[in-house]
């Protein structure tokens, strides 16, 4: 009789697989939004670009002394009890504030570049290390393993963060939210649950449909509930696994070898930002934290302004095109030989992306 069970438990999974296989083959992928623009590669004013020539040594003796010099960090307690680390740049009479929501296996330490063009431009800047990653507290005993049990973790987070840390120190200042990758979609939820935080928000190659390879989507969605059901979450996803610090620029992100190198090499010297993999709980909660973003779009109220790299091989760009349509006051701008990393790109395409970034949050300064 046992047996008799198992052999029909078995032929209904093949039989779901066998549909759903099916279902991803013949489903047509988002078409793009009618109000999509291509970057402006002509938005080539310079003030305080930094030059990829020499870029370790201006960064070592002129950007991160300067950003230093306005730099306070500190801890602050999520409402569950987990220390969260921080940083925070705060100039005289700011524009605006902007808080940063950085990317998977990333930390406050990664955008010390980005930091050093929103302090130039007048904006006052926040930035917190997201639960499990570079200096704030893990779920689990594994500090390389990337885990979270579902995003509103996240999103209780960055609520903490805006409510104990931000908002005290900016309350009359219009905000601002920058956020890139899984950032990217955590924001997106957060400016949907919580629409009276920020102004305008800026998500950049946004994690609103991930890459799943080989796998495609619905089966990879049956594989992260499977493990998770049978006590698996905290393994590695297939195909990850522990940091490796070898330096492979080609494969990387980045189109900027000399940014890519920079982080890269402090990273190789810093243990607590070597993460490496995602786990099957991180996979099952981000694939229910872009189903829900998607869904529910029409909440995202003030303006948004998405960018989508055209080689990026981290996230696809069909979850990107479903939020901009869904979205009330969303614009996706389009970006040409990018790969996922804007912000680490070459000069010719990061120097009109930021002026782009510059022109859309200066319109919003009342």
């Amino acid at each position: 009789m046992k047996f008799k069970y198992l052999k029909q438990s078995a032929i209904i999974v093949t039989l779901f697989l066998i549909l759903t296989l099916f279902i991803a083959c013949i489903w047509p992928d988002p078409s793009a939004p009618t109000n999509m623009q291509t970057l402006d590669f002509n938005l080539t004013e310079n003030s305080f670009y930094l030059s990829e020539t020499n870029y370790a040594e201006t960064m070592q003796t002129e950007v991160e002394p300067y950003i230093d010099s306005l730099k306070t960090t500190g801890y602050f307690t999520s409402s569950d009890e987990a220390a969260l680390y921080y940083e925070q740049y705060l100039l005289e009479n700011p524009l605006a504030h902007i808080v940063i929501s950085h990317g998977f296996t990333e930390s406050s330490q990664k955008y010390k570049e980005v930091i050093y063009y929103f302090l130039k431009s007048g904006y006052s800047v926040s930035i917190l290390d997201h639960r499990g990653h570079g200096y704030s507290d893990r779920m689990i005993d594994d500090s390389s393993k990337v885990y979270i049990d579902t995003f509103d973790t996240y999103l209780n987070d960055l609520k903490d963060f805006m409510d104990k840390v931000v908002l005290p120190v900016s309350m009359d200042l219009p905000h601002f939210l920058y956020a890139h990758s899984m950032g990217g979609g955590i924001g997106a939820l957060f400016i949907e649950r919580y629409p009276d935080y920020f102004d305008a928000a800026v998500l950049s190659s946004p994690m609103m449909q991930i890459d799943t390879g080989s796998y495609p989507k619905p089966i990879a969605e049956l594989v992260a509930k499977l493990m998770v059901l049978t006590g698996q979450g905290k393994d590695y996803v297939f195909g990850h696994g522990p940091y490796e610090d070898d330096l492979n620029f080609e494969e990387s992100a980045a189109n900027s070898k000399e940014r890519y190198l920079y982080f890269a090499q402090k990273k190789q010297n810093n243990e607590a930002l070597q993460l490496g993999g995602a786990t099957f709980k991180w996979l099952n909660a981000s694939l229910n934290a872009t189903k829900s973003l998607i869904q529910n779009a029409k909440d995202a109220m003030i303006p948004v302004l998405v960018f989508q790299s055209e080689n990026d091989t981290l996230v696809k760009p069909g979850g990107q095109y479903a939020f901009v349509k869904g979205a009330p006051d969303a614009t996706l701008i389009y970006v040409p030989d990018a790969k996922h990393e804007l912000y680490l790109a070459d000069n010719e395409v990061m120097i009109p992306y930021f002026n782009t970034i510059f022109n859309f949050f200066e319109s919003y300064i009342a």
